[in-house]
């Protein structure tokens, strides 16, 4: 049945290669976590340049790709958030292909970007909580993120 539904999706009579679902599958999880982290990013107005700095090092690092195609999926992601109003299916892209220990670095993340300006706004801590919630992590290991990212970024507990 999968397959059947494969040759459909492709136009052709043989299913796909294994190579080409997973290339299609990395760059779907790619995207899912761009449009995430942009999100975030902006989610206190507009992205700084520092927040796009940061997205695209983390892209990098996580995926294992070039500036330029960093770059690429960023441009993507803002492409997708100023027209797909449903943000719930690429949360739920990240939720199925991160494992546990992927999830809660990919908190932290999302926490240097709320703290890379110093200071927590209300949207981002709402953001940080949803994102805790839809993955699965709990409160007290998302609170731990939070924690290890302010030490490591000098940031006061006041904010």
């Amino acid at each position: 049945m999968f397959i059947d539904l494969l040759r459909k999706i492709t136009g052709s009579g043989s299913p796909p290669r294994e190579d080409e679902l997973r290339e299609t599958l990395s760059r779907d999880l790619e995207v899912a976590a761009s449009v995430v982290l942009l999100e975030t990013a902006c989610s206190d107005t507009d992205i700084t340049r520092r927040e796009r700095e940061l997205i695209t090092r983390i892209l990098t690092d996580k995926f294992r790709i070039k500036g330029d195609q960093a770059r690429e999926l960023i441009e993507t992601g803002e492409s997708i958030l100023r027209e797909d109003t449903n943000k719930w299916r690429f949360m739920n892209i990240i939720n199925r292909s991160f494992s546990p220990g992927e999830k809660r670095e990919f908190m932290e993340n999302i926490w240097r970007i709320i703290l890379s300006d110093g200071r927590i706004h209300k949207y981002e801590d709402h953001i940080a909580r949803r994102t805790a919630k839809v993955l699965k992590i709990p409160h007290k290991e998302m609170i731990e993120a939070k924690m290890k990212v302010m030490r490591e970024e000098n940031v006061s507990s006041s904010t």
